[in-house]
């Protein structure tokens, strides 16, 4: 099942998303300019399900050493890999699970995640 259409996501301003591709596991909806791109796609494999959410940015810069404009994407995803019968796993465990990681990234005006970025681990 696809989510509501369109979908907004808030990358400086909010930005619509109208669904563009639907397939049995998977929902892709991209912004008019095509610069955006947010996936949802769910699978289920022999002992879990993968559930999957992503979005894509693509940006013109100029390359530094040629100067040349290129295009280049970069993604954030999430992905919520349970065993397939949800043993011992309600929806609100898995919600407590990724609230706590969000928390952590976040807390302190993002001072995990910026050190995540700056390469430690």
């Amino acid at each position: 099942m696809a989510l509501a259409d369109p979908q907004t996501v808030t990358i400086g301003s909010a930005i619509s998303l109208p669904q563009t591709a639907v397939a049995p596991t998977q929902t892709i909806y991209t912004s008019a300019d095509g610069a955006v791109k947010l996936t949802a796609n769910q699978t289920i494999g022999k002992d879990t399900i993968n559930t999957m959410i992503r979005v894509d940015k693509t940006v013109i810069a100029a390359d530094p050493i040629s100067a040349a404009n290129k295009s280049l994407t970069g993604s954030v995803w999430f992905v919520f890999k349970f065993p397939i019968k949800n043993f011992g796993f309600t929806e609100a465990d898995k919600i407590a699970i990724y609230s706590g990681l969000s928390t952590q990234l976040t807390a302190g005006t993002n001072a995990v995640l910026k050190q995540l970025l700056a390469g430690q681990h």
